[in-house]
């Protein structure tokens, strides 16, 4: 029996390993190296956000994927040499999150009926000690994940999951509280002392659980008035809002009243964008997003001077082993680190678990979210318009032989498709928003087909709201900002965005007015 038993973990063992070495592979991706180093300060921070489940990495061939085929075991395994680094150099160094960890992959999102989205890549991500990091927007969508995060992930964080102005009222008293801490004051290895925030734009879509006070709101609060009436060396804002977003003024001008002379360092998200701003005005205060979907990781290196101004070096990079091992200056076959493996075991297991490699279908060639026109035969707006829409039938109304006209809204696309096999995991990717599919019946053609037009032309468009998030998005990464010297740590040649309809439909010909037909709607 013993022998048996031996035989049959051998072979377990063997399978195990396999697959970890077919997981960790890339489809032989080959990313180009970077050409461009990174500058250390005295405080130093990497810089990740709306990961959005991305945990995997990026597989495909097709670029720019190659760009950020690194996964969450690999940045990791970089983080700790990283971290090595900065002992040896004797200088500080911060890993940070502004947010948004789910919603965009199977991996976060492929959970069956009961369970909770980000829950498992939660607990992955939490392998990674970070040093601070905040909620967004999509962790208040659902009731049940805004409270799995309150129960089950800030509690693995020891006071340093940061949510100034975002609440939950806890089911067990009733009361509304911080979902983590409303900030945090550290103190470095070399005594110096900063006070953070994690700060959310004004959110107004939130759940009936959650709560997210308006920043105009917050910096009124008696709790801001005591974080605040020390003088730190540094204020820390780590935001899940657009670093353009008006509401940092408010912030940073509640801050400056009281200490003129203290910097704001600060990191924001929810854009998709790389982007970094720095007040040329004063020298005291630079914020800086880091893109997307683990394609990015941000670098900033700050000097402060002895009145407080700033002297940063930044750096956006592409998110991959051999990008790690060039910066690190290490060959790629030492990247990955007793850590960084164990994390590419447990997202092979949940891989594996929600059978994300299942193949769906082929598509015949690269189909593109904003990389072209809407009018594209390469769009995936033209596609789902033209291929996929016109398919969805409702059998019981098919007999009636009454016609269809199906409403979707682009914001719902949320990523490329590329040529080859399609498995489950690229449908989460591109589509990972649920649908009920619901209808009106019986309307009359001559409004049906105003609808469109009518709700495109809605001042303020409620329908935008996803597709402004990757609004002036440059995919390839060439990124163009206002913060001193060159971003990218890797030359890219720019690729094309294109503005897409906030919302699309099938055609309908040859129908009079009063004729009556079904209107669908996808994702509105």
């Amino acid at each position: 029996m013993g022998t048996k038993t031996d035989s049959v973990i051998f072979i377990l063992t063997i399978l195990t390993f396999y697959y970890i070495h077919v997981f960790m592979q890339r489809q032989d991706i080959n990313p180009v190296p970077p050409s461009r180093s990174i500058e250390w300060g005295e405080y130093n921070f990497l810089h990740t956000t709306d990961i959005h489940g991305w945990l995997a990495g990026h597989k495909k061939k097709s670029a720019p994927e190659p760009n950020g085929s690194g996964d969450w075991g690999d940045y990791a395994s970089f983080v700790d040499h990283m971290r090595s680094k900065a002992n040896d150099k004797g200088v500080e160094l911060f890993v940070i999150d502004s947010g948004d960890l789910h919603d965009g992959s199977g991996l976060s999102d492929a959970v069956k009926p009961g369970d909770v989205n980000g829950h498992d890549t939660n607990n992955i991500i939490s392998m990674l000690d970070i040093d601070m990091l905040t909620i967004g927007n999509h962790g208040l969508y659902n009731p049940d994940v805004t409270l799995d995060i309150y129960k089950n992930f800030t509690t693995k964080w020891s006071k340093r999951y940061l949510t100034s102005n975002t609440n939950i009222t806890d089911p067990d008293t009733n009361e509304s509280v911080s979902i983590g801490e409303r900030y945090l004051k550290h103190v470095t290895k070399s005594g110096r002392k900063f006070t953070a925030f994690g700060i959310l734009f004004n959110f107004p879509n939130s759940n009936w659980r959650a709560h997210v006070q308006p920043i105009e709101e917050m910096v009124k609060e008696a709790w801001f008035d005591e974080a605040t009436d020390e003088a730190p060396e540094f204020f820390l804002i780590i935001a899940h809002m657009a670093i353009n977003d008006s509401s940092w003024n408010v912030v940073l001008e509640k801050l400056k009243q009281k200490h003129p002379l203290v910097p704001i360092i600060s990191f924001g998200g929810h854009q998709h964008v790389r982007d970094c701003v720095f007040n040329y005005d004063d020298g005291r205060d630079v914020r800086m997003a880091s893109g997307r979907f683990l394609e990015t990781v941000g670098w900033m290196g700050v000097n402060i001077s002895s009145d407080g101004e700033l002297e940063v070096s930044r750096k956006y990079l592409d998110a991959n082993p051999v990008g790690y091992a060039w910066h690190l200056d290490i060959d790629k076959s030492k990247l990955v680190t007793h850590l960084g493996k164990k994390i590419k075991e447990e997202l092979m297991k949940l891989w594996n678990k929600l059978g994300l490699g299942q193949i769906i279908g082929k598509i015949d060639r690269d189909l593109y979210q904003s990389r072209v026109p809407a009018t594209h035969p390469d769009s995936l707006t033209y596609w789902m318009k033209h291929e996929v829409l016109p398919s969805i039938k409702n059998p019981s109304r098919e007999y009636e032989g009454v016609p269809r006209l199906i409403l979707m809204n682009s914001g719902a696309i949320r990523f490329d498709l590329y040529k080859g096999m399609v498995n489950k995991n690229d449908v989460f990717t591109a589509f990972p928003f649920s649908n009920s599919l619901p209808f009106v019946k019986d309307v009359p053609f001559r409004i049906a087909k105003k609808m469109l037009v009518t709700l495109n032309n809605l001042p303020e468009n409620p329908f935008l709201s996803s597709t402004n998030e990757l609004k002036s998005l440059s995919i390839g990464y060439k990124t163009d900002d206002t913060c001193p010297g060159v971003g990218d740590d890797v030359a890219h040649a720019r690729l094309e965005y294109y503005d897409q309809p906030a919302l699309f439909s099938t055609e309908l010909d040859s129908l009079e007015d009063e004729d009556l037909v079904d209107v669908v709607f996808i994702s509105l």
